[in-house]
């Protein structure tokens, strides 16, 4: 997700690099100073990497089921 907005070419086109995308854009309006938007950012992405990772053990309990 980083690399696609980074760079703008869509190269891995993971469905949720729009919502990654407008949640830092307003990390970075809403928080003038560095540390301010460290300090939001980080849980907020926590909480977001958090999401992946349930999905990705709802997954794994799928896939190990007979």
């Amino acid at each position: 997700m980083v690399h696609d907005i980074d760079l703008k070419d869509a190269k891995f086109s993971r469905p949720e690099t729009a919502g990654f995308e407008r949640l830092i854009d307003g990390i970075a309006s809403a928080h003038p100073s560095d540390e301010d938007r460290i300090a939001h950012g980080a849980a907020l992405l926590d909480s977001f990497y958090q999401s992946f990772e349930q999905e990705a053990a709802r997954e794994r309990r799928h896939s190990t089921k007979p």
